[in-house]
């Protein structure tokens, strides 16, 4: 129970509420409630002479989440008649120094452990209340009015179904790997199929996709560096291959990801412009490149919904662009992708699960995004604890203590070597 927080545990494990009716809000101050709960007991429980932990820690993706985005974001809002979205602001802003400041003040592998059991609670939550609901969209049904039934659970959007589980299969993938306890492997192995599987349910493209793109570049920058891990992995995709083409056939199974996904239908297949998307990118931005002050400072936070706008965007890169304008968005892209490259160089040199977790979930949420708008989100637990792994960077990116102690003693045994008599008697140096 020490390797978890229950605070931050309960943070993330509350907004799969976020869609029951009327409470939906609720569940998201009661998340951010629960978060600065944990950091005032962190507070307390610290000694007097360790509130230096937050000197030289701050990056500029830091500052720049914790200043620029939500303060420019309140300028904009106090313009706008809608006290909700200043509101929001405000909770972004609360939200992200929280974030801060737990990052700074305990262990970022505690908080991973905690997201971890969270994401677990969720997925067997779901599995055991909705097994009827999994069932029916698995069988590939239809509404007369709404299409296909797509799987929903606790009223969540379908690509929020998609956003949630195809990061938390990468997570899953990733601890897999890393585990030696063979019950421990084939457990996270399960949590990562049904995960999988409710992207499919819930017809989730780019979840699904972006779950793929993820767990191919952790294969790719871990997997295949290791020739015993590379091994397993090899023969676990040709049993898994084999075992679904033996049973399902391939061409059944085409056709079935063919209908599930929808690839052909007139809505939803490859000439449908991406659902309506692009038709509805080329209006927002000709919106946006019509205004000077909106394409330098945005419209502030949560200004680019559907409520305000009157159709979807489900681009982060773009809603980003209307919340917070041109230079903030290549900014925040920039910042994103540096961090990214430099999570994975470390974890070429230093193979370590929250490592990979990061680098998996920062490749997820770069390719999802182009069909998504949770990149910079407070809502759900998976943006939350991006958001996270974006603050806590620097302190997933230091090595581990094993590794510490191990250049500790390689350090000391040069210097052994260097000054211990030779065998000749003579001293090495």
């Amino acid at each position: 129970m020490s390797q978890i927080r229950i605070p931050l545990f309960l943070s993330f494990y509350v907004l799969i509420f976020l869609a029951v009716p009327a409470y939906g809000n609720a569940f998201q101050l009661l998340s951010l409630a629960l978060i600065v709960m944990q950091n005032i007991a962190t507070f307390i429980s610290l000694r007097r002479n360790k509130f230096n932990t937050f000197k030289h820690n701050q990056t500029f993706l830091a500052i720049f989440l914790m200043a620029m985005v939500p303060l420019q974001s309140l300028f904009n809002n106090f313009f706008n008649l809608e006290l909700y979205y200043v509101e929001y602001s405000i909770l972004f802003l609360v939200s992200v120094l929280s974030i801060y400041i737990a990052v700074n003040t305990i262990e970022f592998r505690v908080i991973f452990n905690s997201f971890l059991c969270a994401a677990i609670a969720i997925t067997l939550t779901i599995l055991f209340t909705n097994t009827d609901l999994l069932s029916e969209t698995l069988s590939v049904t239809y509404d007369p009015v709404n299409g296909l039934n797509r799987f929903v659970p606790f009223g969540l959007h379908p690509n929020l179904v998609g956003h949630l589980f195809g990061g938390f299969a990468i997570m899953f993938f990733c601890v897999m790997l890393y585990r030696k306890n063979l019950t421990h492997k084939l457990f996270f192995a399960a949590m990562m199929f049904v995960s999988l599987i409710y992207c499919v349910a819930a017809s989730s493209r780019g979840g699904f996709l972006g779950a793929i793109l993820g767990i191919g570049t952790i294969c790719v920058t871990v997997v295949w560096q290791d020739r015993r891990k590379r091994k397993y992995f090899l023969l676990f995709l040709v049993l898994a291959l084999i075992a679904v083409l033996s049973t399902q056939g391939a061409e059944k199974l085409t056709t079935y990801l063919s209908s599930i996904f929808e690839y052909g239908s007139k809505d939803r297949g490859v000439d449908s412009g991406l659902t309506g998307r692009t038709a509805n990118w080329d209006k927002l931005l000709h919106t946006i490149f019509s205004s000077v002050p909106l394409v330098l400072l945005g419209n502030g936070l949560r200004t680019g919904s559907e409520e305000v706008l009157g159709y979807d965007i489900d681009n982060s890169y773009l809603n980003l662009l209307y919340e917070i304008g041109l230079p903030s968005t290549v900014i925040f892209v920039m910042l994103l992708l540096v961090i990214t490259n430099k999570l994975r160089k470390a974890l070429l040199q230093e193979s370590d699960v929250l490592k990979a977790v990061a680098v998996g979930l920062l490749v997820f949420m770069l390719c999802e995004s182009f069909v998504a708008r949770y990149l910079l989100s407070i809502g759900n637990p998976l943006s939350l604890f991006v958001l996270y792994c974006m603050l806590g960077a620097r302190n997933i990116l230091k090595p581990s203590f094993d590794t510490v102690v191990i250049k500790q003693v390689s350090r000391y045994e040069a210097i052994l070597q260097r000054y211990m008599p030779a065998s000749d008697g003579t001293h090495s140096s």
